[in-house]
C-alpha cells in the first residue's frame, strides 16, 4: 500500500512540475532569445544557416502552441518579416525536455509568388524528421493555430 501511495505522490509531483514548466516556456521568438537555456538551443539549431536579419532583430510574432509527438510536449511558434509576412516566415519547434530546437525558414520567390524555398534546420532521422516537418510547415500555414488539438501525435 505504501508503494502505491508513494507512486501516486510521485505522479502528482511530476504532473505539477510539467504544468509549471509549460507556464514558464518561451512562447515567442523574442522570449526564446532572452531565455538563457532556450537561446542555446536556438543557436545550435541555426548553426550553418544564414537567417534573414529580421529574425535576429525580431519579427512579427505569434504566441506559441503546445504540440506533442514521440511522447514529449513541445512548443511551436512562428514569426514573419515585419510589414511583409507573405514573403518570409520562420517557425521553431522547441523540445524543452531535451533543450532541442528545430526550425523552418520559408522564403517566397519574389518573381514567382507560387514558389517557396524551404530551409529545414536541425532535423535528423528521428521522429522530428517526419512529424516535426509536418508541425513546422503547419505552423507557418496557420493550421496549428486553427486546429491545435490535431497536432498531438503519439
Amino acid at each position: 500500500m505504501q508503494i502505491k501511495t508513494s507512486l501516486a505522490i510521485a505522479i502528482v509531483a511530476v504532473s505539477v512540475a510539467s504544468l509549471s514548466l509549460a507556464e514558464n516556456l518561451p512562447l515567442t521568438l523574442s522570449t526564446v532569445k532572452r531565455d538563457p537555456v532556450a537561446s542555446k538551443a536556438f543557436e545550435a539549431m541555426k548553426k550553418d544557416h544564414a537567417l534573414p536579419s529580421w529574425v535576429e532583430r525580431g519579427g512579427t510574432e505569434t504566441r506559441g502552441n503546445s504540440v506533442s509527438f514521440d511522447g514529449r510536449q513541445m512548443v511551436v511558434m512562428t514569426a514573419c518579416k515585419p510589414h511583409d509576412c507573405g514573403s518570409e516566415r520562420f517557425a521553431i519547434l522547441y523540445d524543452p525536455q531535451r533543450n532541442v530546437m528545430y526550425g523552418l525558414l520559408l522564403v517566397v520567390d519574389p518573381k514567382r509568388r507560387d514558389t517557396e524555398r524551404l530551409t529545414w534546420m536541425n532535423l535528423r532521422d528521428g521522429g522530428e524528421s517526419i512529424d516535426g516537418r509536418a508541425i513546422l510547415y503547419a505552423a507557418l500555414t496557420g493550421s496549428v493555430a486553427n486546429h491545435p488539438d490535431a497536432f498531438n501525435f503519439k
